[in-house]
């Protein structure tokens, strides 16, 4: 089979019921975050490269994320070992 970190991992949050950590994919968020929302981006030349992106993307930007859920950190730390190798 293929890896499940062909998702991002998340893990449940310790104490925010119904909210969840990334520990794998974490640029991946990032990205759609700022491709969502171009002014978070921290510079000017970001934010401009960004609303381009966005522009071009239209409505191809994901929703909802397709994600693996591991039961905890040590679960998912095998995973992260042999994507990082």
């Amino acid at each position: 089979g293929t890896s499940p970190l062909d998702r991002m991992a998340v893990i449940k949050h310790p104490t925010s019921r119904g909210h969840y950590v990334v520990v794998e994919g974490n640029r991946r968020l990032c990205a759609l975050k700022l491709l969502r929302d171009p002014l978070k981006a921290p510079t000017p030349g970001g934010r401009r490269a960004l609303e381009a992106a966005k522009a071009s993307a239209g409505a191809a930007l994901p929703t909802r994320l397709d994600v693996v859920e591991f039961k905890d950190r040590l679960s998912a730390r095998r995973w992260i070992a042999l994507r990082h190798q």
